[in-house]
Formats: C-alpha cells, sequence, structure tokens
C-alpha cells in the first residue's frame, strides 16, 4: 500500500538522515531557546519566541545548525526551519519551559 503525497508521511527503509535532522534542528533548537528563555524569565516557548532576542538568537541558531545538516530527500530543509519557528511561536501548544 502506498501512501498518497498529500499526507506528508515518507516511507522509507533509511531513517537516519531524518534523525539526524530532527535531533540538529528540533531538539537542538528546543534545548537552546530553553535555556537561554528560562534564564530570561520565559517559562513558555510561545511567549519567549515572542521576545524579538530570543526569536533572532532561534533564528541564528537554525542559520548555523542547518549547515551540519545533509541533504534529506523529500524534505526542504528551509522549509523546515520556518515550520519549526512556527511551531515553537505557536501559543495553541503552550509548551513549557523547565
Amino acid at each position: 500500500e502506498v501512501l498518497p503525497p498529500s499526507t506528508g508521511i515518507i516511507i522509507t527503509a533509511d531513517v537516519l538522515p531524518y534523525e539526524h535532522m530532527k535531533v540538529r534542528l528540533l531538539n537542538g533548537s528546543h534545548s537552546a531557546l530553553s535555556y537561554l528563555s528560562y534564564l530570561a524569565g520565559h517559562r513558555f516557548v510561545d511567549s519567549a519566541m515572542a521576545d524579538p532576542k530570543v526569536a533572532m538568537f532561534v533564528h541564528a541558531y537554525l542559520r548555523e545548525t542547518v549547515m551540519t545538516v545533509h541533504e534529506v530527500k523529500g524534505i526542504s530543509l528551509d522549509a523546515y526551519q520556518d515550520l519549526l519557528l512556527q511551531r515553537f511561536s505557536n501559543p495553541k501548544i503552550s509548551d513549557m519551559i523547565q
């Protein structure tokens, strides 16, 4: 069974490039922004991202870190970074910094 492309699901025998991308970009930026944000008094990721200094830091972190990520089949690394920034800024997710 083949899933339609509209699902956004990628079936692959080699998950390593996707895991590498996720760990470097999502987990790394989330951890980095959390340390900085907690020290700045923020307790939620979305409110931290509303702070221009934090947002600028996260943008810079992603720009630098993406250079260490190899091309991932079926993924635009620019679009993935934009998605992460949207996710971190979304007040409906309300991810707590602790």
